[in-house]
């Protein structure tokens, strides 16, 4: 998204669906969201100061203040954010981004419910289709993405000042917002995604066409108000069993079980019997990259 962005005056006259390109890098630097975030009241997770920590059971958060730096040379393709467990491995992590050239910082671990808030902003800031959802399943497990997940209602409470948020920081087009909701507190927010996410058909299949409606407002045409009703479930196959052989919840047999059976009746991130392309391009891209073949 970043390189597309910088380089929209060389694909004139095609549109770059995308806000100006300052815009863009300051959403994609986790330092200036937070700003912006706690300008407008969102909550956050905690900075941890490493020198003042010493629990060796503690779980803390390491990520880099920018995943990509695709103008600096042999920078790497993106930088993981990772769950790590205690002071020590918190610090080799730390060593590790900064050796990429990182800027790291370490959050609090928080126990909860992933829950993401996703819309499609027109360029005075005003939502105009949104979805909200909660996962009941992650992988990778403690710091990963929806593997399953389901809409809910969207509560008033994030997505206000959700929306405050990309006023603020001048943001067109589609944003998903991820959050965790411990059990007591409100909900924090862990990241923002400036693209197309893993669960988006999620929202489209629960009647939030967010694709659809940020065409419509980068070519100028009208789009009416939509929302994603609750109740319609999601699933990532792939995520949700490589998540069963490391969990195994109720035993290895039964998690393996209970993800196979979640298949039916929900949408899926690639599969689709209506749309198989994208799964057997997907298993293709998988087969070459087994056997050693390179694909263009």
């Amino acid at each position: 998204m970043l390189a597309l962005s910088a380089g929209r005056t060389r694909l004139d006259p095609a549109i770059v669906p995308h806000a100006p390109h300052e815009v863009v890098v300051a959403a994609l630097d986790k330092d200036r969201v937070e700003a912006a975030a706690r300008s407008v009241g969102v909550s956050l997770p905690e900075t941890v100061d490493l020198s003042e920590i010493s629990d060796e059971n503690e779980r803390f958060i390491v990520k880099a203040s920018v995943h990509a730096h695709p103008d600096r040379a042999g920078a790497p393709p993106r930088v993981d954010t990772n769950m790590v467990i205690g002071a020590p491995a918190a610090r080799r992590r730390v060593e590790e981004l900064e050796e990429l050239g990182a800027d790291a910082r370490v959050q609090r671990f928080y126990d909860g419910v992933l829950l993401a808030y996703s819309a499609v902003a027109d360029r005075s800031g005003r939502v105009i289709a949104d979805s909200m959802q909660v996962a009941s399943r992650i992988w990778p497990s403690g710091a990963g993405a929806s593997c399953r997940a389901e809409t809910i209602a969207v509560d008033p409470r994030v997505s206000e000042p959700a929306e405050d948020l990309l006023k603020e920081l001048g943001w067109f087009g589609l944003a998903e917002l991820q959050f965790i909701k411990p059990a007591e507190g409100p909900p924090r927010l862990i990241d923002l995604n400036g693209r197309f996410y893993g669960s988006l058909g999620l929202a489209v299949a629960a009647g939030a066409n967010l694709p659809a409606a940020w065409a419509a407002l980068a070519t100028g045409r009208p789009f009416p108000r939509a929302r994603a009703r609750p109740g319609v479930s999601y699933q990532w196959l792939e995520g949700d069993l490589k998540r069963a052989c490391i969990e195994r919840r109720g035993g290895l047999v039964r998690d393996l079980v209970s993800s196979l059976g979640a298949v039916r009746g929900r949408t899926h991130s690639l599969a689709s019997l209506s749309d198989p392309g994208p799964l057997l391009a997907e298993v293709a891209q998988a087969v070459r990259t087994r056997y050693g073949r390179r694909s263009y």
